[in-house]
C-alpha cells in the first residue's frame, strides 16, 4: 500500500491493541438515505429538539443457579439455605441478570417518512448483581466479649450481598431494581431476608446500622435511568465532505408506561451534541 506523504505508517512491528471483546458503542439510526462520499451532504439541523421512541423491556435472567448460604456460629454450622429457591414473591421475580431496552419505533410525526431504523438494537441494558454458584460462608465468633461476625469482620456485623434484578409482567419502570439479600439464623437453619436497594438506601443505615455492602451495585431503578439521561439515541444523519458520518445525540429525560400488563414503554429523549465521525460500515 503507498501511503501519501502527508500520513506516516506505524513502524515495523507494531500491533494494534485488541478490541475483539470491547464494544462501547451506543446504537445508530439512519435518517433518511446516507449519501456516498462522492456526494456529500450536509448536516441536517431540522431535527426536533425531542424525540418519543418505543422501547421493548426485554428481561434476561441467565443460567439456573445453585448457590447455598450457611453460617456458622461458634464453630457450630445451621443448615444451608438454597438461595435461588426461595418462595417469596421478591425472590422469585428479583433474581435477574440484566434488562435491556430495546428500540422498536420513532413515535414523532415531525420525521420523514423515510426514516430507516434498525430496530434490533438495545438502546440501554442494565445489570444487576447476582451470586454464581458458590457457597457464602459466613461465620460469628467472640473475641473476648465481642462478637464477630465475618464476612465483614467486624462486630455485629451484617453482611448484604447482590441478590438479582427485579422484574415481572404488569411491574412499573420504577420497581426494576437491585435485590438484596442479608443472611441470617432461624432456629437450626439458615435463611435470608430480601429487601430492595431503594429502601435498604433510605432506611438501612438505621434499621441495621451493622449492615456492609459486600459489593459494589448500583442502587438506580430503571426509572431513575431514563430520567438520568442514561439511555442514548444517536441519530446518524449524513456524511460530509471529508466522508465523516455525522451524528446528532440525544438522551433520555422521561418516560410513560402506558400500559403495565405490557412489556412496552414510551421514552423522550432530549437533543444534546451533534458530532462527526468515522464509520466502516452502518
Amino acid at each position: 500500500m503507498i501511503y501519501p506523504q502527508s500520513i506516516r505508517s506505524f513502524p515495523t512491528g507494531y500491533t494494534a491493541m485488541s478490541t475483539e471483546r470491547i464494544n462501547h458503542d451506543p446504537p445508530f439510526f439512519q435518517i433518511g438515505t446516507i449519501a456516498s462520499i462522492s456526494e456529500p451532504v450536509s448536516f441536517i439541523t431540522q431535527l426536533p429538539p425531542k424525540l418519543t421512541v418505543k422501547a421493548k423491556l426485554h428481561p434476561i435472567k441467565g443460567d439456573p443457579k445453585t448457590t447455598e448460604v450457611v453460617m456458622y456460629r461458634q464453630q457450630h454450622s445451621f443448615t444451608s439455605c438454597k438461595l435461588y429457591e426461595s418462595t417469596k414473591e421478591v425472590g422469585i421475580n428479583g433474581c435477574y441478570e440484566s434488562l435491556q431496552v430495546l428500540f422498536e419505533a420513532v413515535l414523532d410525526k415531525t420525521l420523514s417518512d423515510d426514516v430507516v431504523i434498525n430496530n434490533n438494537s438495545v438502546l440501554f441494558e442494565k445489570h444487576f448483581v447476582t451470586q454464581g454458584n458458590i457457597t457464602q460462608t459466613i461465620r460469628q465468633g467472640m473475641v473476648g466479649s465481642k462478637v464477630i461476625t465475618t464476612p465483614p469482620g467486624t462486630e455485629l456485623g451484617q453482611p448484604i450481598w447482590g441478590y438479582g434484578g427485579y422484574y415481572k409482567e404488569s411491574c412499573g419502570v420504577e420497581q426494576i431494581e437491585q435485590i438484596l439479600f442479608a443472611p441470617f439464623i432461624s432456629g437450626i437453619k439458615t435463611d435470608v431476608s430480601l429487601v430492595r436497594a431503594s429502601v435498604w438506601a433510605k432506611e438501612g443505615t438505621t434499621l441495621q446500622p451493622h449492615a456492609v455492602l459486600m459489593e459494589e451495585m448500583n442502587f438506580t431503578s430503571l426509572a431513575g435511568d431514563i430520567e438520568s439521561g442514561n439511555v442514548v439515541l444517536q441519530l446518524t444523519t449524513g456524511i460530509d465532505e471529508n466522508g465523516m458520518h455525522l451524528g446528532q445525540e440525544y438522551r433520555s429525560i422521561a418516560f410513560q408506561q402506558k400500559d403495565p400488563t405490557t412489556p412496552y414503554v414510551e421514552i423522550t429523549f432530549k437533543k444534546g451534541e451533534s458530532h462527526a465521525y468515522r464509520l466502516s460500515c452502518l
